[in-house]
C-alpha cells in the first residue's frame, strides 16, 4: 500500500514529492498488475499520468525564436522526465537493466516498454 512521509503537497514539486510514495519495486509478471494500479494512482495523483498515457504531448515550436513554446516545451520535458524518474524508481534493478528502461526517452516509452514485456503475462488485467 502506497504511504507518504509527512511532506507538504504545497510546498514541493510533484517529482521531489513523488520519490516520497513508498510502492513495491516491479519484479516482474508477478506483481505487475498491483504495480501499475499503484503506479497509475500516484502519477495521476500528482497531475503525470497525462505525460505517461500519451494524451499530453510535447509541444512543437514553429522555430529556434519562438521563446514562449521552447518555454512551454522545458516544462513539459520537466514534468515529463518526473514521471519517467517516478517509473525508473519502482522496477527492480534487474528491471531497469533488462527492460530497456535506462534507454527509454519518455515517460511514456518507459511505460510502453514495461507494459509490452510484463501486462501480457502478468496476473489479471489492466
Amino acid at each position: 500500500m502506497a504511504a507518504l512521509n509527512s511532506l507538504s503537497h504545497s510546498n514541493h514539486f510533484a517529482g521531489t514529492y513523488c520519490s516520497c510514495i513508498d510502492i513495491a519495486p516491479l519484479r516482474g509478471t508477478d506483481n505487475y498488475f498491483s504495480w501499475s494500479i499503484h503506479m497509475e494512482d500516484l502519477l495521476f495523483d500528482f497531475g503525470l499520468w497525462g505525460y505517461v498515457a500519451g494524451g499530453i504531448k510535447a509541444p512543437v515550436p514553429k522555430d529556434e525564436k519562438d521563446t514562449d513554446a521552447q518555454g512551454e516545451l522545458e516544462k513539459w520535458q520537466k514534468k515529463d522526465r518526473s514521471a519517467l524518474a517516478a517509473i525508473r524508481y519502482r522496477v527492480s534493478d534487474s528491471i531497469l537493466v533488462t527492460s530497456g528502461l535506462r534507454s527509454a526517452k519518455t515517460s511514456k516509452d518507459a511505460w510502453d516498454k514495461v507494459s509490452l514485456r510484463y501486462k501480457k503475462r502478468g496476473k489479471g488485467m489492466h
